[in-house]
């Protein structure tokens, strides 16, 4: 054999088989000492496909290959399932074969080389495992993939099965397969030897054009398919279909109608018992307009069943009226007892075991892993005697490759028994439906239970049973799926529909009973002012609107929305709506009365600013919507312009009531200055009664005299009436002279220029004023107001 030295060659590398199929085996014999019979499977009859090898131990050895193909790449968890029957063979070597192109360790290999995969009945096999197939014969799964993962582009052309013993010819062997299949380690083998129920493979069609088992109807199809390998053992059939439009389907068993109904769209499934005990053919008659039916299942279903115990420390015998009886000796610890379940379908979710024990055990039940009966909860030891045990397996999802497992404990807490032999007899494992099961009784439970909500969750109570479990409460709203029930208490308004289930035990099957739960809603509390919140600073409301509306009007015509505005003296009604837990409340009103007080403001004339310092409470506008806060400083005041003045909003109230101030426009400047004397370093001006005077780079004096001048130089003298304790100073009127030189000036203008050195913006001084004027209200009033105080004052200026 070639290559015998990559027998392990590293762990990861596979190709994935997305579709691997058993061929027609070829089988190579290199000794004559082998007899290899085989026969291929009858897709009509069922007949099963086989291989027996037969052969005298030889020195020589010889092999079996069994072709196959395949699509895509290996992955590591990629496997070999063999499905064999064993008489006397102790060693095979299995071969994986493969073609050109695969560079491993800098070799390039050509076609007819091969990968060892796992000697499949050694014990030191660790990569194998054993299980059963659905018909009952032995299973070897090898992941092979982990001795290839330095094989790169692998083309597989089959496996080989190697048979030598490296003795003389001096025993007779045989070995029976029964099939080869490869699939991922996650996936349970299924070999085209097994047993076929009632397959699709030849419907028959009439009446329609269908293509893989789907067609679309006019008027009316039949599909027609002889039923095989019928045996008493099959008690349904069942029969699943889809449709994409309204169709009439009647199903009939030998020509008598078992079904008949009116489907919609979606996917279907109907299970018909058998009433006979054998049926030779099936019929399904489609009567649609237009309809596109499609064939997705025929199976026939059998009673499952629990397949032989296997376990190291017992014995185990199957008597002949089928009952098992396993002997054991108690020594220490658990120890327990394990069989497969064989053709287990979701119609069989209970199960009844009649037992009988010569000794006191504490008894637990495992299917998949997963406690029926715990031995940590069922402390208490079964008695002496006959015992039957029933469980419902709706929750468990349950499989062709379950198994169900039984722990045998001593009835004592350290775990140690007596020696000696004991016995514990199945007479009877059998699946039924679990509407079929002893239930249990529950007494006490109300039609219907009434709360009204307060936001805390509710419950049912009361219900008792005689199961001696502890009744599980479960609720979901009326409107939800079966699949919503869970224990949380509904805490909402609403209808609810509560389950009270008494779970399965040693005597009962899972119970179900059903009531009412209702939560009213609650009336609402009295809506308070607090429930709508003022933004005082925007003068806008806000609220939660899935609790309340909010309106101006008692009969709430018009909603006002959160962001509308509001102002001060504004009512507002407010009320709880209904919610999904509250019903409609009363409405109440309150009227938005809060806001800050008055600021008095007055007019320093003379220093033309506000007699006041402005704090930071307080804020100043000239326009009602630009609004400045105040400094701690004085505000100048321009002449010709109103002022508003007012106390800030805060938190919880409006800005206080406006202050304005009418600035009037400046006095008309005095006449042109006239010249009275000069000398080579004065100059004397005509005086003029409230004026005051001043040249370029000196500040006002009430004196018309200037002296320190140069002779000769010319200089520009600026005149204008001063201001009062109730007018500011007016406009300024100019000439310009030579010093020491009498006569006309030579220019002169009159000036709008506040020429004041006193005048600078936010000043202090000055102590006469008055208050112009305040005005109660709002902004725009005072706004209003202030407009016509400008326009009297323009009209006046210019008269």
């Amino acid at each position: 054999m070639k290559n015998k030295n990559l027998l392990i060659i590293a762990l990861s590398f596979l190709l994935t088989l997305s579709s691997v199929a058993f061929v027609n085996s070829a089988f190579v014999s290199a000794d004559s000492v082998y007899t290899i019979s085989a026969e291929s499977y009858d897709q009509e009859t069922g007949g099963l496909s086989y291989c027996k090898i037969s052969y005298s131990t030889s020195p020589n050895g010889a092999y079996v290959s069994y072709p196959c193909a395949y699509e895509g790449k290996y992955t590591d968890d990629t496997c070999v399932s063999i499905k064999y029957k064993n008489n006397g063979v102790t060693s095979i070597p299995v071969y994986m074969e493969y073609g050109p192109g695969i560079n491993a360790g800098g070799s390039d290999y050509s076609a007819g080389e091969e990968i060892i995969c796992m000697d499949m009945l050694s014990s030191d096999s660790w990569n194998v495992s054993y299980s059963k197939s659905v018909d009952g014969y032995d299973v070897a799964t090898i992941i092979f993939g982990n001795y290839t993962s330095n094989y790169y582009d692998m083309i597989l052309t089959g496996f080989r099965l190697r048979f030598d013993e490296g003795k003389s010819v001096n025993s007779e062997r045989s070995f029976e397969v029964y099939g080869l299949t490869v699939h991922d380690e996650s996936a349970v083998p299924s070999f085209a030897s097994d047993p076929k129920s009632c397959r699709i493979g030849k419907v028959s069609v009439s009446g329609a054009e269908f293509k893989q088992n789907s067609g679309v109807v006019n008027g009316e199809a039949v599909l027609t398919a002889p039923i095989l390998d019928f045996s008493n053992e099959y008690k349904k059939i069942k029969v699943g279909f889809t449709v994409n439009g309204g169709a009439t389907v009647a199903i009939k068993l030998d020509g008598q109608i078992v079904s008949k109904a009116q489907y919609g769209v979606g996917a279907h499934v109907e299970t018909l018992d058998f009433v006979k005990d054998n049926y030779n053919s099936l019929e399904i008659v489609v009567t649609a307009n237009g309809t596109l039916f499609t064939l997705n299942q025929l199976i026939l279903v059998s009673d499952p069943y629990v397949d032989e115990f296997t376990g190291s420390k017992y014995t185990i015998s199957k008597q002949p009226d089928g009952s098992t009886v396993v002997t054991y000796t108690y020594k220490t610890g658990w120890n327990s007892i394990k069989a497969p379940i064989r053709r287990y379908t979701s119609d069989y979710d209970g199960l009844v075991i009649e037992l009988s024990i010569d000794t006191p055990i504490v008894l637990g039940i495992m299917i998949d892993g997963e406690y029926i009966r715990s031995h940590y909860t069922y402390k208490d030891p079964l008695t002496v005697g006959d015992h039957v045990l029933t469980f419902s397996l709706a929750e468990l999802t349950i499989t062709d490759s379950s198994s169900i497992e039984f722990w045998l404990d001593p009835a004592i807490s350290d775990y140690k028994g007596v020696e000696g032999t004991k016995t514990i007899v199945f007479k009877s494992l059998r699946f039924t439906a679990s509407s079929e099961l002893p239930k249990a009784t529950i007494n006490g439970l109300a039609s219907e239970f009434n709360f009204t909500y307060d936001g805390k969750g509710k419950k049912a109570s009361g219900a008792t049973t005689n199961s001696g479990e502890t009744l599980v409460y479960e609720y979901k709203l009326a409107s939800a799926k079966e699949s919503a029930y869970d224990t949380d208490l509904p805490v909402d308004a609403g209808e609810y529909d509560v389950r009270v289930t008494s779970p399965n035990n040693a005597d009962f099957a899972t119970t179900y009973a059903y009531a009412k739960l209702y939560i009213a809603k609650a009336d609402a509390p009295t809506p308070t002012a607090a429930c709508v919140s003022i933004d005082y600073a925007t003068s806008t409301l806000s609220y939660d609107a899935s609790l309340y509306a909010v309106s101006r009007s008692a009969e709430f015509t018009s909603i006002a929305t959160s962001g509308s505005g509001v102002a001060f003296g504004d009512v507002l009604y407010v009320k709880y709506i209904e919610s999904n837990n509250y019903k409609e409340s009363e409405a109440i009103s309150f009227t938005l009365n809060k806001r800050e007080g008055s600021v008095t403001v007055t007019i320093n004339y003379v220093r033309e600013t506000t007699t006041q310092n402005i704090e930071a409470d307080t804020e100043y506008s000239k326009d009602g919507l630009n609004w400045t806060a105040g400094s701690g400083k004085k505000v100048t005041l321009e002449p010709g312009n109103i002022y508003l003045f007012r106390k800030k909003a805060t938190s919880n109230s409006f800005a206080g009531e406006i202050t304005y101030l009418a600035i009037d426009y400046r006095p008309e400047a005095p006449a042109t200055p006239v010249l009275e004397s000069t000398t080579s370093n004065s100059i004397t001006f005509a005086a003029i009664a409230g004026a005051e005077y001043k040249l370029e780079d000196t500040v006002w004096q009430s004196d018309p005299t200037f002296t320190g001048l140069k002779a000769g130089s010319e200089v520009t003298v600026y005149i204008r009436i001063k201001g009062t304790s109730d007018s500011y100073a007016s406009e300024t009127v100019s000439a310009t002279f030579i010093v020491g030189q009498m006569g006309a000036p030579d220019s002169s203008e009159s000036s709008g220029e506040v020429i004041n050195s006193s005048s600078s913006s936010e000043q202090g001084g000055g102590s006469n004023g008055c208050v112009a004027g305040i005005v109660a209200g709002g902004a725009v009033a005072a706004i209003a107001v202030a407009v016509g105080v400008v326009l009297i004052m323009k009209k006046r200026r210019a008269e």
